[in-house]
């Protein structure tokens, strides 16, 4: 609606003019530049997420087992549609604001910004609405993956292994409302949302080459793989952390390949090892 109402409403208003950005030097989505400072944190945060993500776990004990690839590749499909027609709006923001017809003082708020301005009010509060559910769905799902863990990988196995069901349950509860409050906390602080994309990306890859070897090697060792992800979390995760919040596109990069390679050395080192020094190091 937004989009037809943009060109319809102005001759000069389209989505291929906001394709090279504000100043319009982006035109080449190939730019050095962007693909170096953007390019490749998103693509690694992109790539590793899924595996890393227990919600997508949970997806695929959902479905039956013959029709898991089919799920994930109509749902991949489908949710496609999204971030494409988000962006439809962004490019709009940009040649509206190059008009002087609209002022956007917050990036994450352009796709509100837009509607707003081009459509009826109770358009952006359909919109709103839509988002929120949106959001309550991956919330929903978020809350569920981290209670299992808090209460079965670690209350049941670690601190009470003969605790009965409703033990468990209440623990799981107790972990979503935890973590609901520490979630309220750190929005209170107001990161931008490309921190907290950037940051967590760099927790998905410190685990996603532990993950791999851990699936594919039948060599590979817990010690190992347990203390690639703690190496990569205690240095990846604080430098991408510093860079984000300094705004520094190459240290940005840096932490996001650190967070990444640092547990692919330790795992592919760890195979090199004679077996009788690997067990030695595994009751270390």
């Amino acid at each position: 609606w937004a989009v037809i109402e943009a060109t319809q409403t102005s001759t000069d208003l389209s989505i291929t003019a906001g394709l090279g950005g504000i100043t319009g030097e982006h035109t080449n989505p190939l730019h050095p530049a962007v693909a170096f400072a953007m390019g490749i944190p998103m693509s690694i945060v992109l790539l590793t997420t899924p595996l890393c993500d227990q919600i997508f776990i949970q997806r695929i004990f959902a479905v039956q087992k013959d029709k898991i690839a089919t799920s994930l590749a109509i749902g991949g499909v489908a949710f496609a549609i999204i971030p494409i027609a988000l962006s439809l709006l962004g490019f709009i923001a940009v040649s509206l604001t190059q008009q002087n017809e609209l002022t956007i003082p917050n990036p994450e708020m352009v796709a509100p910004a837009v509607i707003g301005h081009l459509l009826p009010d109770y358009a952006l509060f359909a919109f709103t609405l839509m988002a929120f559910a949106g959001l309550c769905s991956t919330i929903d799902s978020a809350l569920c993956a981290i209670s299992s863990i808090g209460a079965i990988d670690i209350y049941q196995r670690y601190i009470t292994p003969a605790a009965k069901d409703k033990r468990v349950l209440k623990a799981a509860r107790l972990i979503m409302i935890l973590t609901v409050l520490v979630g309220l906390a750190l929005a209170f602080l107001q990161p931008d949302i490309i921190w907290v994309f950037m940051i967590g990306g760099s927790v998905a890859a410190s685990i996603f080459f532990p993950v791999i070897f851990a699936l594919f090697s039948p060599r590979i060792s817990g010690g190992v793989v347990f203390a690639a992800v703690i190496s990569s979390l205690i240095i990846g995760v604080p430098y991408a952390i510093y860079a984000n919040i300094h705004n520094d596109p190459a240290h940005i990069v840096y932490a996001a390949l650190a967070s990444l390679l640092i547990p692919l050395v330790m795992c592919g080192a760890s195979l090199t090892i004679p077996p009788k020094l690997r067990r030695v190091c595994d009751k270390a």
